[in-house]
């Protein structure tokens, strides 16, 4: 005798509603236990410790590669927002975070780890000359596969530096009156590689400077721009028009002029006081009180 013969039909459909519905039921319930998980929360940092908000960086890439340092995905989050990252099950990942990659950065991807890079954009003249970064921010964290429903924080930490330029009595020092005076300011590294360090070829910069006047006296002025750090040592060239008036690297007491991750340096020039030499460094976006020098 069958099953067909005993039970009716319609109350077999409703069995296999009601065994569909089990199974389903179970496997969910299995995967929930099974998969691995967790929130991850990118926070940003200046380098004093102080907390930055999403009105600093704007915008956070995460690149995650796995224990075989393949790239298998990116994400796009912002400061504060949470991020469900889901390994595949018993595998760990490892993520890589950029903040505020914009026009003037180029990543360069690649399916291994070590092959990628943050570069900057160049142009090129006699030489080749960078054009300011974006306000770079990095971190790296791993998730192990272990690790499962947890909340994680993936701190971002600023990678490049910045610099500004003062120079006081330029034209009489140099013998030409007209504003015709650019400034270079050589050398750092092109790129950064994604584990942080730097790497590629030495570019030079070519800031916008001009002559701006205050209290009856004028002075050359470079504001405040961005550069790919430089700890070992830098040179300030100062040209009028094609002609090089001075080479500068080192402040007046013999230390080379750098520039630091998260910092800005002020460089302070004064060619009626025996070039009179002055590096000052200081926070992000101090304004150095020049008089103190001048």
């Amino acid at each position: 005798m069958t099953i067909k013969g005993i039970i009716p039909a319609s109350w077999r459909l409703l069995i296999l509603f009601m065994i569909t519905g089990l199974l389903r039921g179970c496997i969910k319930e299995n995967l929930d236990d099974c998969r691995t998980h967790c929130i991850l929360h990118v926070r940003a940092f200046d380098a004093t410790g102080t907390e930055l908000t999403s009105n600093e960086v704007s915008s956070v890439a995460l690149y995650l590669f796995d224990d075989n340092k393949r790239l298998t995905g990116t994400l796009q989050t912002q400061i504060g927002q949470h991020v469900k990252i889901e390994p595949r099950m018993g595998e760990n990942i490892h993520i890589v975070a950029w903040g505020n990659l914009g026009e003037n950065t180029l990543p360069k991807l690649d399916e291994n780890y070590e092959d990628c890079t943050i570069n900057i954009r160049q142009r090129t003249r006699a030489e080749v000359y960078a054009i300011p970064p974006d306000d770079l921010f990095q971190g790296m964290i791993s998730i192990h596969a272990s690790q499962k429903r947890e909340e994680k924080e993936l701190p971002v930490y600023r990678k490049v530096g910045s610099l500004t330029l003062t120079a006081r009595n330029l034209k009489e020092f140099a013998g030409f009156q007209d504003d015709d005076y650019t400034v270079v300011i050589r050398e750092t590294y092109s790129s950064i590689h994604f584990n942080g360090t730097l790497t590629g070829q030495k570019v030079s910069y070519l800031p916008d400077g001009r002559f701006v006047s205050s209290d009856g006296r004028e002075y050359y002025y470079v504001a405040p721009f961005t550069m790919i750090p430089e700890e070992t040592g830098l040179y300030i060239d100062i040209y009028y028009q094609e002609e090089l008036i001075m080479s500068i690297g080192e402040d007046g007491q013999g230390k080379p002029i750098t520039v630091r991750e998260g910092m800005l340096t002020h460089v302070l020039l004064d060619f009626n006081r025996l070039w009179d030499i002055t590096v000052v460094l200081s926070e992000w976006d101090d304004q150095y009180n020049y008089d103190k020098e001048f």
